[in-house]
């Protein structure tokens, strides 16, 4: 849903959707210079085989300056100031409503300048 929304708020963004942390990693190795091809990773927290904290982990581990947004509608503390821990580059609760998605636009602009 995100991606159709984010399409509506710019033509600038193209999308690779996956659903799993493992899909992920599998579509960032399959490009010789993933950092390249890639600018943002947006990732929900809940997700079949790991959080999106376990999948920034792997990111930061292999590709440590590749921007990451945790967008989730888990909003606990402990998730935050975990994501913050494992550096993450932003941080967007689920919401009702189109403000989300022009809140996660303005914040994916923002992390690959």
């Amino acid at each position: 849903m995100a991606e159709v929304f984010l399409q509506e708020q710019s033509d600038q963004f193209s999308f690779t959707s996956v659903l799993t942390a493992s899909d992920g990693l599998d579509a960032l190795n399959q490009v010789d210079t993933p950092a390249e091809f890639f600018d943002c990773i947006v990732s929900d927290y809940q997700m079949p085989g790991t959080d999106g904290l376990g999948f920034l982990n792997e990111i930061r581990e292999r590709y440590p300056n590749l921007p990451f947004i945790l967008y989730t509608g888990q909003g606990s503390k402990k998730v935050i100031k975990q994501a913050i821990l494992d550096d993450v580059t932003d941080y967007v609760e689920k919401g009702v409503g189109r403000e989300q998605y022009e809140i996660l636009s303005e914040r994916i602009r923002k992390a690959v300048r």
